[in-house]
């Protein structure tokens, strides 16, 4: 029966795992670089799985709202509506590209997403709302993996008082929270061993959890049993 309970929760669930790292400048973090990633991913992973076209429309409708600023960023000179409906997801992929690669645009594209990220967020839980009954082998549940957040280096902020890692994992965290799947956020170990790890667990409704690197594989490449008990 145990096994029977394994097989089904691992059918429930839909992965969507990214490492943060290959979307954002780890040096230069802001909550706006999180959803914005969060965002990019849901989306590709999404369309993989042919997710119908109209569960896309409340987050392109929000992008198209702000085409005539983002249009600019991305050096588009074309209708938003001429665009493929391939064309119109993959502006959030050179979105996250200019984001991560160019310095002295980011603010500009943090503010777009900023004044209007509830738009954005309601977009997508809509579009995880319909995908959920769509997912592929009966699944039914989405969990979103942000991967590598813990390594981003603590920088001060601008008045020097408080670490980035404190406006985005504490300030932000109802926003972190807000999409309408399981998520994980991995976050910097100082933070779970100081007094931070309070706030964190008060913030997130639960204890922060602490992941110690465990073996699940041997040298051949055979299962280490210990370990994926360990994990389990």
């Amino acid at each position: 029966e145990g096994l029977d309970a394994e097989e089904e929760g691992k059918k429930r669930f839909y992965v969507v795992y990214f490492e943060a790292t290959d979307d954002i400048d780890p040096n230069d973090l802001e909550y706006t670089d999180i959803l914005l990633a969060c965002t990019h991913r849901l989306l590709e992973k999404l369309r993989e799985e042919h997710v119908e076209s109209a569960a896309f429309k409340k987050v392109l409708n929000w992008l198209k709202d702000r085409w005539d600023s983002i249009a600019d960023l991305l050096d588009q000179k074309v209708v938003f509506d001429q665009l493929s409906f391939e064309q119109q997801i993959s502006t959030f992929t050179k979105l996250i590209a200019i984001l991560k690669t160019t310095p002295s645009t980011r603010s500009l594209i943090r503010q777009q997403i900023a004044s209007y990220s509830e738009g954005l967020v309601s977009g997508l839980n809509e579009l995880i709302k319909s995908a959920k009954k769509q997912l592929p082998d009966g699944r039914s549940e989405i969990v979103l993996i942000v991967d590598n957040l813990d390594r981003i280096p603590p920088v001060y902020s601008e008045d020097k008082r408080r670490w980035n890692y404190e406006l985005v994992f504490i300030d932000r965290a109802e926003q972190l929270k807000d999409l309408a799947c399981h998520l994980i956020y991995t976050v910097p170990n100082s933070m779970i061993y100081s007094d931070q790890h309070l706030i964190l667990s008060e913030r997130y409704g639960g204890p922060v959890k602490a992941l110690p690197m465990i073996m699940v594989h041997e040298k051949d490449n055979t299962s280490y049993e210990d370990g994926i008990n360990k994990l389990k």
